[in-house]
């Protein structure tokens, strides 16, 4: 950990990717979204998740050291994405897989994530960031309440939601100010028939449709790809059918 040195991100060969599409999505009108967190996920794929569980009970001050060089490592990832595109055509996505308390208690995730995720969030907003999509994957229910207290997170925040979560109690929990967005199964996409799908995206859409906050009809986390196209379509078709006020 001591040796760790952040490497110089345009050399990346993800970035280089991610810059490329972020080109395309700039000449059909789109914007530029960069990946802003967690430190968690960063310390987890270069230490392993047991072996960063494990850290978190017996090797806690090498463990802060990681996330410290996470941290930063996130700030210039952004910082070179600003500087490439202008603040003003991007937007901030921050995916939280290991904050979930599936994994992890509400005292760890204020021991070893609270503090850095405030540390970002305040960074992009400085650097001029303003729209923010922040993706709680998992149950983080015992979490929320530092994203109303803790976390200065702007308005009109979009928040994904995992399956494990009932969508319309987080709704009522983060409030008006935000919008919610989720959460059909990506396993039922994958596996189920197009029937049990349209069904299970009408039971969401009448649930949320009429949240003054705004709703955004997603699947819960990334698609595989072996997802059948016909389910896409029944989930599409759902949201056309019941979406409408």
């Amino acid at each position: 950990i001591e040796r760790l040195k952040i490497p110089e991100v345009r050399n990346a060969p993800s970035i280089k990717k991610f810059r490329e599409f972020g080109m395309i999505s700039l000449e059909n009108g789109g914007g530029i979204s960069f990946k802003a967190g967690s430190p968690l996920e960063i310390a987890g794929s270069l230490l392993g998740v047991e072996v960063m569980l494990k850290w978190m009970m017996k090797e806690s001050c090498s463990l802060h050291k990681l996330l410290r060089i996470s941290t930063d490592y996130l700030k210039s990832i952004a910082k070179y994405y600003i500087k490439e595109f202008g603040a003003e055509k991007c937007s901030a996505f921050i995916p939280l897989p290991l904050e979930s308390n599936t994994l992890i208690s509400e005292k760890m995730f204020k021991e070893y994530s609270l503090t850095y995720l405030q540390e970002i969030i305040y960074n992009l907003i400085r650097l001029g960031i303003k729209r923010f999509h922040i993706h709680l994957c998992g149950d983080h229910s015992n979490n929320l309440k530092y994203w109303l207290s803790d976390i200065k997170i702007p308005e009109r925040t979009i928040f994904s939601l995992g399956k494990e979560m009932d969508i319309f109690k987080v709704s009522k929990i983060l409030g008006e100010k935000h919008i919610i967005a989720g959460n059909i199964s990506t396993s039922l996409l994958c596996i189920a028939s197009p029937k049990e799908i349209y069904e299970e995206t009408r039971e969401v859409v009448i649930k949320m449709k009429n949240r003054p906050g705004g709703f955004i009809l997603m699947p819960e986390c990334g698609l595989s790809p072996h997802t059948p196209p016909i389910n896409l379509h029944a989930m599409i078709k759902a949201g056309k059918d019941f979406g409408y006020l």
